[in-house]
């Protein structure tokens, strides 16, 4: 079985959901959390196949909606070719290989 599949508009790396299309395919929609920002890398990280996979299928841009400690959200922009020319790509135990890219390098909504 493979690891990233996707159900639909759904991604899942094995079985968790990653994120899933918008219903005009334009757009890839993730949450994410306190606990999956790299104070290393000062960013989130993406999965390497599925930013492949997202630039295959003409996406235009990624939506991180980040829920904060206070429980409220913040809107980040950014689009799958600028996760892999400018992310920094990692493959730490454990994990899959992915690209992080700085906090910085996403635009704030």
């Amino acid at each position: 079985m493979k690891e990233l599949n996707r159900r639909g508009n759904e991604f899942f790396w094995r079985e968790r959901n990653i994120g899933r299309l918008s219903e005009d395919k334009k757009r890839f929609i993730t949450h994410r959390f306190p606990g999956h920002f790299f104070i290393k890398y000062q960013g989130w990280g993406f999965n390497k196949e599925l930013i492949d996979l997202l630039i295959k299928l003409k996406v235009e841009k990624i939506i991180l909606i980040y829920k904060r400690k206070d429980g409220g959200e913040t809107l980040y922009q950014t689009s799958p070719n600028k996760v892999r020319e400018r992310g920094t790509p990692i493959k730490e135990k454990d994990f899959e290989e992915q690209y992080i890219l700085n906090i910085n390098e996403f635009e704030k909504k």
